[in-house]
């Protein structure tokens, strides 16, 4: 499987193992759409994603992983048309 091209939602992703994830997804050539409350934490984010994988694209949205239409409406912006809540 190839990553190439390939969007990796990461939730959680400003701190922690949500933030190591994004970062080793970028690494292997995932764009990545990454969800986190705090917009400090996407910016500094964004900057480690690009360090490791500049090609990677990345989308940052502040949101409350507990709104679910937010969530819907996160999704629906970073692409992923296929996916519905639930399935995260």
């Amino acid at each position: 499987m190839t990553a190439s091209g390939r969007i990796a939602l990461v939730t959680g992703a400003g701190k922690g193992i949500g933030r190591g994830i994004a970062i080793e997804m970028a690494r292997a050539g995932f764009h990545v759409a990454a969800l986190t409350r705090t917009q400090a934490d996407l910016d500094t984010l964004k900057q480690e994603c690009h360090a490791v994988n500049p090609r990677a694209e990345f989308l940052g949205i502040a949101v409350d992983v507990t709104d679910r239409p937010a969530i819907a409406a996160a999704v629906k912006r970073a692409g992923l048309h296929d996916v519905t809540p639930h399935d995260l």
